[in-house]
């Protein structure tokens, strides 16, 4: 068995918040939406319609980029608070403010590394994040690589970490 204990940041909240918006169809759609306006303003050669939907790419990305995942950090106060998650052979069991859960392994579908972060991606849209600074040492670190390894099997997928638009 494997405890760690920690309060998320607020960059590293914003990090995840950022990527997870990378993967969503909606927020391609809605950009994409901008960049078919921009071609047609360059196709009709219109400057006010090229302007119009750089401008609407700009507020896009500043909206799905920025406001959203700042969103998430003042809407989900537990995300502020001290969690402590326990790693076993059966089960994750958390621990946050808000309450505690268990969960069973196979509610989970991979880890994967995002700067400085382990993200547990559940099988239902949610997530936990763990930083690689709650470990109190590279063996509690490594156990941990161990135990999900064992238990998924997608683990330790790297991702970059989105840049702030």
């Amino acid at each position: 068995m494997l405890s760690v204990r920690f309060t998320l940041t607020r960059g590293e909240v914003l990090t995840i918040g950022r990527a997870y918006q990378l993967r969503s169809w909606s927020t391609w759609v809605f950009l994409a939406l901008g960049v078919l306006a921009l071609a047609y303003g360059i196709v009709v050669s219109n400057i006010g319609d090229m302007a119009t939907a750089a401008l609407y790419i700009a507020v896009a990305a500043t909206f799905v980029f920025v406001y959203l995942p700042a969103r998430s950090w003042r809407r989900y106060t537990h995300l502020r608070s001290e969690q402590v998650i326990t790693f076993s052979d059966e089960e994750i069991a958390r621990e946050t403010a808000g309450g505690s859960s268990r969960t069973r392994w196979d509610h989970w579908s991979k880890v994967e590394v995002l700067s400085d972060l382990y993200v547990m991606t559940s099988r239902e849209r949610g997530w936990a994040a763990i930083p690689r600074r709650a470990f109190s040492s590279s063996a509690d670190e490594h156990a941990f690589k161990q135990i999900t390894a064992s238990h998924l099997a997608s683990s330790f997928s790297s991702t970059k970490t989105p840049s702030a638009a």
